[in-house]
């Protein structure tokens, strides 16, 4: 299964993303938590102070203070409850967080090797492209040596050929002046 480029930097600015929602809900859970650890601690010192005033002053009824013991233990399990939930859902975000990072940099390591071998193939293209430019280059500069050995051979050939006809023509005419002497010499010589 091919995947391009673009696919792949559509996918992982997908995924980058995701990343930065999951990170924006997890920075959520953990103000979440934060506020509830600070609510929590608010309820110890109120627990203490109760036991601090519960201790000075005995004057109230022990049913006041069981009631408002209870009414705030309520309120713990409440917030504890809510504490969990929400260390829960922290978990759960950071699970989902790994798991998108794991794809994340599975995907950018595809990337990187896709990257890699576009090199190569253009590293060998260009490679392959300059040694057939080189075999050209070096099969015109053999054809243009047997050019210029073929005109040199032409005009040498051409120059001979000048000479021999110049020759025969020469010859020619010598033969025309010998036949005329020999027409002109042998008519009469037939007559005497």
């Amino acid at each position: 299964m091919s995947v391009s480029m673009g696919q792949l930097v559509n996918d992982a600015k997908e995924l980058v993303m995701r990343l930065k929602e999951r990170e924006k809900n997890v920075d959520q859970v953990v103000v979440q938590s934060n506020a509830l650890a600070k609510k929590v601690d608010a309820i110890q010192q109120l627990e203490n102070e109760f036991i601090n005033l519960n201790e000075k002053g005995n004057h109230r009824s022990k049913v006041d203070v069981l009631s408002s013991i209870q009414k705030e233990n309520k309120v713990i399990k409440l917030l504890q409850q809510e504490n969990e939930e929400l260390k829960e859902s922290l978990k759960e975000h950071q699970s989902v967080l790994e798991f998108i990072m794991a794809k994340y940099r599975e995907q950018m390591l595809k990337l990187v090797q896709l990257k890699r071998e576009q090199e190569l193939c253009e590293s060998v293209f260009k490679s392959a492209l300059s040694q057939t430019l080189q075999d050209k280059i070096s099969q015109i500069s053999e054809m243009t040596e047997v050019m210029q050995k073929s005109i040199e051979m032409d005009d040498k050939n051409a120059n001979a050929y000048e000479e021999r006809l110049t020759m025969l023509e020469i010859e020619n005419q010598g033969l025309k002046e010998l036949l005329k002497i020999k027409n002109i010499y042998g008519v009469n010589a037939g007559a005497e």
